[in-house]
């Protein structure tokens, strides 16, 4: 047999799986210790999966079939749901922290959502079931022929993105929201039939879409491609005539209905009173209720006549009712709904035999601000919500840069060091000259090998240590012991070392050595100087650049005066440690703050800050700005694709200072989808996150892989709980099994009855064994004769739920189909 490309790739596709599980993988060890008693597979998902999280491995042959692979994902998928349960999960964000109920996180841990990146950029682009298993249940619907029709739903998310600025002329201070502009699509909504449909034998039934009932049209010239009308999504009610008032829950009030009689029509019609209002309706029409947006569908009125105890003929009558319903038509690319059929703006439908798809992109521009949400208008079924970044503008944590104006001819940086938040003047215009020093005019060496000399400043660490940021503030030469002293901008302290003429020492930074070496001048001991290995890489004279990094690894680049302009960059590098690629984050990952000294016009420095893509954000020269304004103010600020903030703020004569807010990883936009009634509950403390958790069904990262091939299990593994996909033709574990005589042998899956037949043709097996491979081990055994077979196996463990009744009590069963009917 070929090994499929999926099964090559099978590794890789189960660690995509594994994050959406939720919960760490016990593997090489039971839950449950040695069995007491059997394992039977009604307790299923137990003890493969709890509330816990995911506790077994899933196996697939290394020669087995695309679909074994399919059948292990999605009896992993289903697994997740089991800890998602009742996990307790935080999430931060822009209010602080969130969490969600009824709903999923537009993320995943290989592509999450960053800023200015589009929903359907990460692997949530597509949300099934085992995301929203209520409003996306698989379902069926019986046709007029009493055939079953198995279909399949799913959100195919747009193109949308979440941004800072502002959104409409409207909104005067910048902010973060999801835009939702025209046209772009805000979600694809399919229902994906098993096999070909026939509508018109759908005239009357019911079908679940979405979370909601509807009923197909009765009229035959309503049940085609080119027209599909379809009744209800409210709530299901039969009214009997004269029977007692009936309440519901309708738009957070009560909604009392009765119906009283009915008419001699042919059909008859319902005489109906709804909140004290009475009137007679046909099947077909509409109730309106005062002070209510919804209406109730009058589905059927039936009036019957009925045998009398004494032999006469009575009659009776009831109306099937569907309450805060309306009608929704599918035709020539649109949408439309209610009794009027008013097209539903920006919504188009395509219906085919295999499909329904529904899709809705607004037909103006629109945003959600943060905290807010926005409903699909078809189905009314499915909410976006968006709860801003994490780590978040006020997290606890951000670094902030300042590069400012420090008197009418000194720049200035304000930055976190290891030691603590240290200034450093570095630009100094002296009236006639401009250096790279304070205004003392004293010195900043930040090239290695550089001679360093009293009153000099120099920066000495990695990205992965920190950096400090010292000055010499003397030399001492004695006759048998010399002596310097250093300053330590960050603490403002000062450090004597002690030293030989000829001895090598060192300046420490996270316990890491950073090489120096003192060269003396004897008769004149103020022009002696320092030599350092400010790179730590043990090479005292590299004569490179040294850049300043900040703890949470912002690297920081300062660059040489011009000495005719006086111009002078400062570059913040926010993925100074390299931790992500630039595939991610682009050329945005740098931002650029460049110095000027006006002296032509105001007589001091002023500023303008830049990504590396070379837009400009300076409001004094008017060029396209990628910072907005705040008001009127003379305050612009911006946020690049990592969520670092850029503000810029000065007077009318320019900007005199940048302020740089900058977190140790990217910001991630925390965008929900879910039911009408997903909640995500935020807190915050004073600006700061604090902790909120809920029973969520947010992913969590698995602490490790929950997939391998046969080949790679270990003895350890084969300890713990097992889940084998796939007969002993194909999974070696089953067939170590097999010739334990613990599960079927090949030879059994081929025996043929008297006539030559293959008995087990069609056919699969869920095997539960017990102390499979040692004491406390348990095995699933997910086999079939064919890959087709192993597939409708992992069907049933994947709908174990409805399946309940056909597992309980036993260790084996045999599934010959996909219906409660075909397992035995």
């Amino acid at each position: 047999m070929q090994i499929s490309k999926e099964v090559i790739n099978m590794q890789k596709i189960m660690k995509k799986l594994g994050t959406i599980m939720m919960g760490s993988l016990l593997m090489g060890a039971t839950l449950l210790g040695p069995a007491s008693a059997a394992t039977t597979l009604d307790q299923y998902p137990a003890p493969f999966a709890t509330v816990d999280g995911i506790s077994s491995v899933i196996v697939v042959g290394a020669t087995a079939a695309t679909e074994d692979v399919v059948g292990a994902i999605n009896i992993g998928a289903k697994l997740a749901q089991t800890g998602a349960e009742s996990q307790t999960v935080s999430v931060s964000c822009d209010a602080g922290s969130a969490s969600v109920t009824d709903g999923v996180q537009v993320k995943s841990v290989a592509t999450n959502l960053y800023l200015e990146g589009a929903l359907n950029d990460t692997l949530k682009r597509r949300v099934t079931s085992a995301d929203l298993p209520n409003v996306l249940a698989d379902g069926t619907v019986l046709n007029t022929k009493q055939d079953e029709i198995k279909f399949t739903q799913q959100l195919i998310l747009g193109g949308n993105t979440v941004s800072f600025g502002k959104p409409t002329t409207d909104v005067t201070t910048p902010t973060l929201y999801m835009d939702v502009p025209t046209d772009e699509l805000l979600t694809t909504m399919k229902v994906v039939f098993e096999n070909a449909v026939d509508y018109t034998t759908l005239s009357g039934k019911t079908i679940n879409m979405f979370g909601k009932d509807y009923t197909f049209s009765s009229a035959v010239d309503e049940l085609q491609l080119t027209k599909l009308v379809l009744y209800g999504g409210g709530e299901k009610m039969t009214v009997d005539a004269g029977g007692a008032q009936k309440s519901v829950e309708l738009e957070g009030k009560t909604v009392t209905i009765q119906m009283s009689s009915w008419t001699s029509d042919i059909p008859a019609k319902a005489i109906i009173t709804v909140n004290g209002v009475t009137d007679t309706y046909a099947q077909g029409s509409y109730i309106s209720i005062a002070g209510f947006d919804s209406k109730i569908y009058v589905k059927t009125v039936t009036a019957t006549k009925t045998p009398s105890a004494a032999g006469g003929a009575g009659e009776s009558a009831y109306a099937e009712l569907f309450v805060g319903s309306d009608k929704l038509i599918f035709e020539s690319n649109a949408v439309k709904a209610g009794k009027d059929e008013e097209t539903i703006q920006g919504a188009t439908a395509t219906v085919t035999n295999s499909s329904l798809t529904i899709t809705y992109a607004p037909n103006e521009d629109s945003f959600v601000a943060v905290g807010n949400s926005i409903t699909e208008p078809v189905f009314n079924a499915i909410k976006f919500q968006f709860n801003g970044i994490d780590p978040a503008m006020n997290a606890a944590g951000r670094e902030t840069i300042t590069v400012k104006q420090d008197g009418s001819s000194t720049m200035a940086i304000t930055l976190p060091t290891v030691s603590g938040m240290a200034t450093l003047q570095f630009a100094h215009f002296d009236g006639t000259n401009f250096y790279l020093a304070d205004k003392s005019n004293y010195s900043i060496v930040l090239t290695e090998g550089i001679a360093i000399k009293k009153t000099e400043y120099f920066t000495i660490g990695t990205a992965d240590t920190g950096s400090k940021l010292l000055q010499i503030t003397s030399f001492d030469v004695g006759s048998t012991a010399s002596k310097t002293t250093i300053k330590d901008l960050g603490t403002g302290a000062t450090t004597i070392y002690s030293y030989n003429d000829a001895e090598d020492n060192f300046f420490y930074v996270a316990g890491i050595p950073f090489k120096y070496v003192v060269d003396f001048n004897s008769a004149t001991p103020s022009i002696s100087n320092l030599t350092v290995d400010m790179n730590g890489n043990g090479d005292i004279m590299d004569a490179g650049v040294t850049s300043i990094y900040t703890p949470n690894a912002a690297k920081i680049d300062i660059g040489a005066v011009n000495e005719t302009s006086g111009d002078v960059t400062v570059t913040v590098t926010e993925d100074g440690a390299d931790r992500v690629p630039d595939s991610v984050f682009g050329s945005n990952s740098v931002i650029v703050v460049n110095a000027v000294y006006t002296a032509a016009s105001t007589n001091r420095y002023g500023i303008s800050a830049y990504t590396s893509t070379g837009v400009t954000a300076n409001y004094l020269t008017g060029t396209s700005a990628s910072l907005a304004q705040v008001g009127d103010t003379y305050l612009y600020t911006g946020i690049t694709k990592w969520g670092t903030s850029i503000e810029l703020s000065g007077d009318s004569n320019g900007p005199l200072n940048a302020k740089i807010s900058y977190a140790e990883s990217p910001s991630v936009a925390q965008v929900f989808v879910g039911e009408p009634g997903m909640s995500v509950a935020t807190s915050t403390t004073d600006g700061t996150t604090s902790s909120a958790s809920a029973s969520v069904s947010v992913p969590a990262i698995p602490t490790a892989g929950i997939a391998k091939l046969d080949s790679k299990v270990s003895d350890a593994e084969k300890l713990g709980n097992l889940i084998l996909v796939g007969g002993p033709a194909v999974n070696t574990l089953v067939a170590e099994l097999a010739a334990d005589g613990k599960a079927m042998a090949a030879t059994d899956w081929r025996a043929e009855d008297e006539t030559g037949v293959r008995i087990n043709k069609d056919k699969a097996k869920i095997q539960i064994v017990d102390n499979a491979f040692g004491d406390g081990s348990v095995a699933l055994i997910v086999a079939g004769y064919s890959a087709v077979d192993t597939g409708n196996a992992a069907y049933v463990l994947q709908n174990y739920n409805t399946f309940s009744s056909a597992l309980a009590g036993k260790t084996e069963v045999t599934v010959s189909g996909i219906t409660v009917a075909d397992v035995e």
